[in-house]
């Protein structure tokens, strides 16, 4: 009888996963115990986040890896926790990075030609110039999200209009306990109403230490019947140009819109520790929300009854 061995060597498949996309990590975790512990390994993770969202390498993160890139990619956005009902559409932008504290916020694509005037009176600045300067903003990986919503202004049923919101988060708030059950509260800065009418709307949002770089420094101007809403994303900024459209129920419009997600239906996978069952429980988002549209359940493995390769 000839016995046939198999031999794992895990760092070797450590450096293999990294170059996997997020799809083929949750295949590989849930085909046995070995691989979802091998997968564990929070430099995979932190690869395929990094290189996924085309940013750098923070100092510091609060989160494990595997809980960041679920939140980046499982499809969630912040109406998912908050007005709901105003909700209409939605698609990402993409990730950029702060590398100070300092921001600055704008409604045009055109900066006043001297930021040092601004005061710390951000309501003053963004009614006299559409800008404002933050100065403690959580540096880190950003996201920036392009929301569409019925008009937050007022509550009326008879009001038919939409707004376009730029929605720029950092990457860890949605795993923020204070964010999730509502208590942290928020301040509006100011409000800058066109009561005449526009034929666009812009805003941009910029690392105040690169606002003048040369990456920065991109204008683009879209053609007056052209539906589709422009942004430029560069390694420390976001921006975006939209013409208005009349007041109908709409949905937003891009080149580089996300695909339409599919959910499946719950696996039953069983695990021996609480870190194992943690884990699926990650896996199972991420399987349901984005990355293995074509599974059905049948043929996701399940782990309890896998060859234990430890």
């Amino acid at each position: 009888m000839i016995e046939v061995s198999f031999r794992y060597e895990e760092d070797l498949w450590i450096e293999v996963a990294k170059y996997l996309d997020g799809r083929d990590l949750v295949q590989l975790a849930v085909t046995n115990r070995w691989f979802c512990r091998l997968i564990l390994e929070e430099s995979v993770w932190k690869y395929a986040c990094l290189r996924d969202l085309h940013v750098p390498s923070p100092h510091h993160v609060s989160f494990n890896w595997l809980q960041l890139y679920a939140s980046a990619f499982d499809g969630s956005h912040s109406h998912c926790f908050r007005q709901k009902e105003k909700h209409i559409d939605w698609m990402r932008i993409g990730a950029f990075f702060f590398e100070t504290p300092w921001a600055v916020l704008t409604e045009k694509l055109a900066l006043p030609s001297k930021l040092t005037e601004l005061s710390e009176n951000h309501e003053r600045d963004i009614q006299l110039s559409g800008t404002c300067i933050l100065t403690d903003i959580r540096t880190g990986i950003w996201i920036a999200d392009l929301q569409l919503v019925r008009c937050p202004v007022c509550n009326l049923h008879t009001c038919e209009g939409t707004m376009q919101i730029l929605d720029v988060r950092h990457l860890e708030l949605f795993l923020e306990e204070g964010f999730r059950n509502g208590s942290w509260e928020f301040d509006e800065l100011g409000s800058h109403r066109i009561e005449k009418p526009s034929k666009s709307a812009a805003g941009g949002v910029f690392d105040y230490s690169h606002v003048y770089s040369s990456c920065t420094a991109e204008v683009f101007i879209g053609k007056a019947k052209n539906v589709l809403t422009l942004h430029i994303l560069t390694s420390t900024s976001v921006s975006y140009n939209s013409y208005l459209k009349s007041r109908r129920r709409q949905s937003l419009v891009s080149q580089e819109a996300d695909t339409e997600l599919f959910c499946q239906e719950d696996s039953d996978l069983f695990f021996e520790s609480k870190e194992e069952a943690a884990t699926i429980s990650l896996f199972k988002k991420l399987i349901k929300k984005v990355f293995i549209p074509s599974l059905s359940t049948g043929e996701i493995c399940s782990l309890s009854g896998s060859e234990d390769l430890s």
